[in-house]
């Protein structure tokens, strides 16, 4: 399996698809690039590579990694706080919780 393919995969695997991937390869040509940034590559480099290089690529991916969660985390206060505002209480505590899928059981 190719890296590009392996990306792939991952991609498609609810378990694996939020997981940064680097590819390390000697195909750096730009051909390969591009195709392992189709496939959902995070960050390419290619042989030799230089450990800095590397350590500064799995930093700033770590450092999005966290501020997405961050983003997610204010986008869903933004949510409950506007929905606070129409839907009774115990609906809300409902939804939020997970309990249940309205788009499943409509009242």
């Amino acid at each position: 399996m190719t890296g590009p393919e392996m990306v792939t995969q991952m991609r498609e695997d609810d378990t694996l698809k939020h997981v940064p991937v680097i590819l390390l390869t000697a195909k750096s040509d730009a051909e390969n690039k591009i195709k392992a940034t189709l496939a959902g590559a995070d960050a390419f480099l290619g042989k030799p590579f230089d450990e800095a290089e590397l350590c500064a690529e799995v930093r700033n991916l770590l450092a999005l990694k966290s501020r997405e969660r961050e983003v997610e985390a204010l986008n869903r206060r933004l949510v409950e706080q506007g929905l606070a505002r129409v839907l009774p209480p115990a609906v809300l505590e409902t939804l939020v919780k997970g309990e249940n899928d309205a788009a499943q059981h409509p009242e």
